[in-house]
C-alpha cells in the first residue's frame, strides 16, 4: 500500500504538468500556445520569408506580450469589455456597419492607411489583416488597447508585404495609456515561463535571469 501511494505522489507533478495549459506565461499572464501560433501562421501570409521564431518574437514584442499583462492585471475590466465587444460582434454579424458603430460608440469611423506590420498596425492586428480581404472584418482581438475589432477597407498595389493596407478599427478599451505603458514596462521584467519552443524565441539579453532554473 506504501509503494502505491509513494508511486501516486510521484505521478503528481507528471499530471499536472501534463494538465497545465501550453503556451506562454509572464508573471501570472498566459498567452495560449495555440493563439499564438494562429497569429504566426497569419502573420507569415504577409511575410512568407521570415521564420516562425521570428514571426513569433515580433508579435510578442510589438504587442501581444504586453497585452496580456493589461488584460491580466484588469481582469474585471477586461470582462466587461469583452462583453461589450461581443454584443458589437452580434451587430456586425446583423449587418451594422463598422463606420455606424465607431459613430455611435464615439471613435473615429475614418479609415487610416497603415503599414501592414505589427510595428504600424499592432501585433494581433496585423496578423489578422494579413490574410483578409477588402471589405472583410474580423474580431474581437485581445489587444493593448482593449478587444478590439479590425476592417480591411482596401490595400496598396504591390507585394503584401511592402504595400500599404487602409483599415477601420473599433475599440472596447481596457485601462489608461499609463496602464498600457506599465504592462510594456512589466513586459521586459517578469518571469518567463511555458512553452520550451516559445522560450527559445526570446534573445538572450530580454530573458536574461527570468527563465526558470
Amino acid at each position: 500500500m506504501l509503494r502505491i501511494l509513494t508511486a501516486f505522489l510521484l505521478v503528481i507533478p507528471f499530471l499536472t504538468a501534463c494538465n497545465r495549459p501550453q503556451g506562454l506565461h509572464v508573471g501570472q499572464a498566459f498567452i495560449p500556445a495555440k493563439t499564438l501560433a494562429l497569429a504566426v501562421q497569419e502573420l507569415r501570409t504577409t511575410f512568407p520569408a521570415q521564420g516562425e521564431a521570428t514571426c513569433r518574437w515580433i508579435l510578442l514584442q510589438e504587442g501581444m506580450g504586453p497585452a496580456a499583462i493589461l488584460h491580466e492585471q484588469h481582469p474585471l475590466q477586461s470582462a466587461e469589455a469583452k462583453k461589450k465587444a461581443g454584443a458589437l460582434k452580434g451587430q456586425l454579424q446583423q449587418g451594422t456597419s463598422m463606420e455606424d458603430l465607431c459613430i455611435l460608440h464615439g471613435q473615429n469611423p475614418e479609415p487610416l492607411q497603415k503599414q501592414p506590420t505589427p510595428f504600424g498596425l499592432g501585433a494581433r492586428i496585423s496578423a489578422a489583416v494579413a490574410d483578409m480581404e477588402p471589405g472583410e472584418w474580423r474580431g474581437p482581438f485581445l489587444t493593448l488597447a482593449g478587444w478590439e475589432f479590425v476592417e480591411l477597407i482596401g490595400r496598396n498595389p504591390g507585394l503584401r508585404s511592402r504595400s500599404g493596407v487602409v483599415v477601420r478599427t473599433l475599440v472596447v478599451a481596457v485601462g489608461s495609456y499609463e496602464d498600457q505603458k506599465d504592462a510594456r514596462a512589466l513586459w521586459k521584467t517578469l518571469p518567463l515561463s511555458g512553452n520550451a519552443d516559445i522560450l527559445r524565441t526570446f534573445p538572450p539579453d530580454f530573458s536574461h535571469g527570468r527563465l526558470p532554473e
